[in-house]
């Protein structure tokens, strides 16, 4: 996290293996995820059949390969935890208020996504919901995108499809709103950054992580780690990044 002259704030969570699978566990069913890697020959955990469900099958995110959390027993968990009370609290509590959850990955990233979406739905706290963004109460935004911040490589397929809606994307705004998409030129540069156009302030949270995937994960890490190194060190010196 770091926080420039201005109090412009931009915090970047980077996900990594055990961490990873630990927090989508808690907020999501894992979808193909964890069915291929972890459950092929793990029997289904019972869910009681009156405990409160913690999606509302309304929720346009509520994807069916994703929406495996009554087989893995995360919707269980997170229940039990509490996760359900803890976003309806930071919705009406004004924690929120005025900001904008950025999320930035792949499809794992997307998961949670559309996790927080519908869980805010639950909470009594949507306002209105898109494919890829939702607005909450309380003025707030939580957006999803994969080629955010122009951090993340993919697969080459991946990559390509990415690099064409990013393209078609930005060529719809004007020349003013295209700059600051990358971040990391943003921040050496002590310029805006960006997120879809829209300049990221002080209240706003960015997560992001350098996907599961072989192809591109180590150059990920290596740029989100000199994205953090550039923001500590505009911080240590007092400037905007």
């Amino acid at each position: 996290m770091a926080e420039g002259r201005r109090g412009r704030t931009v915090l970047v969570l980077v996900l990594l293996a055990t961490t990873q699978v630990a927090l989508i566990v808690h907020l999501t069913g894992l979808g193909s995820y964890l069915r291929s890697c972890c459950l092929k020959s793990a029997a289904p955990l019972t869910v009681s059949a009156t405990e409160p469900k913690l999606y509302d099958e309304a929720c346009s995110h509520l994807h069916p390969p994703y929406n495996v959390s009554s087989i893995t027993g995360s919707a269980q968990m997170s229940y039990q935890s509490g996760t359900l009370s803890a976003v309806r609290q930071a919705l009406t509590s004004g924690a929120l208020d005025n900001r904008r959850v950025v999320l930035v990955g792949d499809s794992v990233m997307y998961q949670i996504f559309a996790s927080l979406v519908c869980l805010a739905r639950s909470a009594g706290g949507l306002v209105d919901e898109e494919s890829l963004s939702a607005k909450v109460i309380g003025g707030s935004q939580i957006m999803f995108d994969e080629w955010g911040g122009d951090l993340l490589t993919y697969n080459s397929r991946k990559q390509e499809t990415m690099e064409r809606d990013r393209d078609l994307f930005l060529g719809r705004l004007d020349e003013g709103a295209r700059h600051g998409h990358d971040w990391l030129t943003s921040c050496e540069d002590r310029e805006t950054m960006r997120f879809e156009g829209i300049s990221l302030t002080g209240n706003d949270i960015v997560f992001t992580h350098a996907t599961v995937h072989a192809a591109g994960r180590q150059t990920n890490i290596d740029k989100i780690v000199r994205l953090l190194t550039c923001m500590e060190h505009a911080r240590s010196n007092g400037e905007d990044p």
